[in-house]
């Protein structure tokens, strides 16, 4: 068997490298040598989801390919890493499916710019709008942001992206004060007084809102309502209404109604189809998935049967080798190319 070509390796920013450890050789046979891989992993920032999620995939990846070697790397989240992984600045990465969407065929942000090397593994866990106020705000639905200060989330995340999309839909994004410091940065905003809400997008539960309600009692509020009766889930079809489930968060009795958006295992077309195969393999394999949900409960929705939901745009030629051997249908606008 001819070795595979190993990647190219490059110094991440605010990066740590995760150890291999020992398991199943990388696309090699019993005692057959493999070429070493060396992946940058884009993850995100502080407070969110991305960077503990990335982190997740890469230890359990490393666990059964001892030859691997993953930098995970702290971003600015979903829209940098879909101009991170489509220039090749870094390997793989994560990201929303409405980035990943705009990126890959050219439109918002990446208006004259498509990102032609994007491709997708899989889904790693749905995304949940959090609108979250303190409950001596007075705050009680979107309506009433009109005036106020609303974080909306780190710029050129997903959660900025998103609230951009939703706000400035809603007709509301004019009419407020809006800053961009997004996950713990927004929690100690809001508990300072700094700012009367903030939104962010991430899997349930999140570092940030966490960090919030462990101090004061707030208010999510219903996103769902407002993106259903405005058209907003016509217009921007990555999303679907859904609920934060009750008990999520202190002080959170009922479900609360709000807005998801898949969140997406990204690579550059370029990556060995044996690397993206065999870390997909591991990651999605029952063994994977149960380090993975252990080590960040989000990924409980990294199962086969969800794994191209949502998605919009072609898969890695090796992710789709290894959901056709596990016999998932593959629809042709979703095949490698």
């Amino acid at each position: 068997m001819t070795p595979r070509p190993s990647l190219r390796w490059r110094p991440a920013v605010a990066a740590f490298v995760l150890a291999a450890a020992s398991g199943v050789a990388c696309g090699s046979q019993p005692g057959e040598p493999a070429a070493d891989a060396f992946v940058g992993f884009a993850g995100g920032p502080s407070g969110g989801s991305f960077f503990p999620a990335a982190g997740a995939v890469a230890t359990v990846a490393q666990q059964q390919i001892p030859e691997l070697k993953v930098s995970v790397e702290g971003t600015g989240g979903s829209g940098e890493n879909v101009r991170l992984v489509g220039n090749r600045d870094s390997d793989m990465g994560v990201a929303y499916g409405a980035d990943l969407h705009a990126g890959y065929f050219g439109t918002e942000d990446f208006a004259g710019a498509p990102q032609a090397d994007l491709r997708a593994v899989g889904l790693l866990f749905w995304g949940y709008g959090h609108l979250v106020t303190l409950k001596s705000s007075g705050i009680q639905a979107i309506a009433d942001l009109a005036g106020k200060r609303l974080d909306i989330g780190g710029a050129g995340t997903g959660s900025a992206l998103t609230g951009e999309r939703l706000f400035g839909h809603l007709g509301l994004l004019d009419k407020m004060r809006v800053s961009y410091l997004g996950g713990s940065a927004a929690s100690a905003a809001l508990k300072d007084g700094q700012v009367d809400a903030y939104h962010w997008v991430s899997g349930v539960p999140n570092a940030a809102v966490l960090d919030t309600v462990a101090t004061h009692d707030v208010v999510l509020l219903d996103l769902a309502t407002a993106a259903e009766e405005s058209g907003f889930l016509e217009a921007y079809p990555f999303y679907a209404a859904g609920e934060i489930p009750a008990g999520a968060y202190r002080g959170i009795a009922a479900p609360v109604r709000t807005i998801l958006i898949g969140t997406y295992w990204i690579v550059n077309r370029g990556v060995s189809d044996d690397v993206v195969y065999d870390m997909a393999r591991a990651a999605y394999s029952s063994k994977g998935y149960a380090f993975a949900r252990q080590a960040f409960e989000p990924l409980k929705d990294m199962t086969p049967d969800q794994a191209l939901q949502g998605l919009t745009v072609p898969l890695h030629a090796g992710a789709e080798r290894y959901w056709a051997e596990l016999g998932l249908d593959i629809p042709e606008r979703l095949r490698a190319r």
